[in-house]
């Protein structure tokens, strides 16, 4: 029998990032394993190793209510400690028209 793990976290929408990366440490809680080879990806000022996982759904939320659930999407997971989620664009923008108000401090989401 496979059990579900669920955490609720907040994450950054990364324009500039292909990927969507999860922390280690939330991985660990999600029952991740060390498995496979590192893959070397270059961050904005560091190079970090990571593996390729599979998670089974992310939720985005809308206050209390699930605004999209995004199923068997693949993240990387770092062997250093990255230190906040990421949704980058493979995942995220491909779903969704997203609008960025730098003036209103307001991203908006609309399902394209």
């Amino acid at each position: 029998m496979t059990q579900k793990y669920s955490i609720n976290i907040h994450a950054l929408v990364d324009s500039g990032a292909t990927h969507t990366f999860l922390p280690k440490r939330f991985a660990k809680l999600l029952g991740f394993v060390d498995e496979g080879n590192f893959v070397n990806v270059q961050h904005i000022a560091d190079r970090y190793k990571v593996r390729h996982a599979t998670v089974k759904s992310i939720e985005i939320m809308q206050g209390q209510k699930v605004f999209e659930n995004m199923r068997d999407q693949t993240v990387l997971i770092g062997d250093s400690e990255i230190q906040f989620c990421i949704l980058g664009r493979m995942s995220l923008f491909k779903r969704f028209d997203i609008t960025f108000s730098e003036k209103r401090r307001k991203l908006t989401l609309t399902r394209a």
